[in-house]
């Protein structure tokens, strides 16, 4: 994942960062995931730092991420603990063999205030999107593609301060919200999704759209030369020779 979180790839690996509250949440997540299944569960509920657990990177303060995408045995529903981490800056569990609902208590940044990035991608997972979902989060980088997500978007659905978002190849239907030009967005991949209606006017000014398989219409967003990715099935949806 991409984005002005970009710095937690450069980490500096301290001992004893995480700590209390977020020892208990990670311990609750291994438990109720099957942790002893995991394929790599090395160091986990061991008496070393939660630093040294597999998967588990401590960055600095009382930061830390989480990253165990496509673990194998990694399965069941996320415990709601996890909605109360908060040095937690990234979650990846990409492409694991979770299901239940989509933990979005973990994106209100009135429980996590340093989560920047979430991926939970081809998943099992499922839920709706309400309109203060995103209202007061931190979250820049959200990964929700290849899931049940369904419903509908809400027209008064707040995007605070997310800059990726990705919910291709979902259950998502219905109309775009108007706002979702908003400035911060660079970039938004709707593909294969059952969304229909016409594209908003300031949608040119992303880095990266794609909505290929939609039944959404209308232009060619204004400043598509602004793109550096743009698939050219959604020209076509537009009836544009690309």
């Amino acid at each position: 994942m991409r984005g002005k979180s970009a710095w937690l790839l450069h980490p500096l690996l301290l001992p004893s960062l995480v700590v209390g509250q977020d020892v208990d949440g990670l311990t609750a997540l291994y438990t109720a995931t099957s942790g002893p299944n995991w394929f790599n569960n090395s160091g986990w509920l061991g008496t070393g730092s939660p630093c040294s657990w597999h998967g588990v990177t401590c960055i600095s303060g009382s930061q830390w991420q989480l990253d165990l995408p496509g673990m194998r045995g990694l399965e069941g529903t996320l415990p709601t603990q996890v909605g109360r981490l908060g040095g937690m800056a990234r979650l990846n569990l990409e492409g694991t063999s979770l299901s239940g609902t989509l933990p979005f208590a973990i994106l209100d940044g009135q429980q996590v205030f340093r989560l920047l990035e979430l991926d939970l991608a081809r998943t099992s997972l499922s839920g709706t999107i309400s309109p203060t979902h995103l209202q007061w989060s931190e979250i820049w980088d959200l990964h929700l593609e290849t899931t049940f997500l369904s419903g509908t978007l809400p027209d008064e659905l707040h995007l605070g301060q997310l800059g990726h978002f990705n919910i291709g190849h979902t259950l998502l239907s219905g109309t775009l919200p108007p706002n979702m030009d908003n400035a911060l967005l660079e970039s938004l991949h709707f593909n294969d999704a059952a969304l229909s209606g016409t594209l908003p006017g300031g949608m040119g000014y992303f880095t990266r759209l794609d909505f290929s398989s939609t039944s959404l219409s209308g232009s060619v967003p204004n400043g598509l030369s602004s793109l550096r990715f743009f698939q050219s099935k959604c020209l076509l949806a537009l009836g544009v020779d690309p």
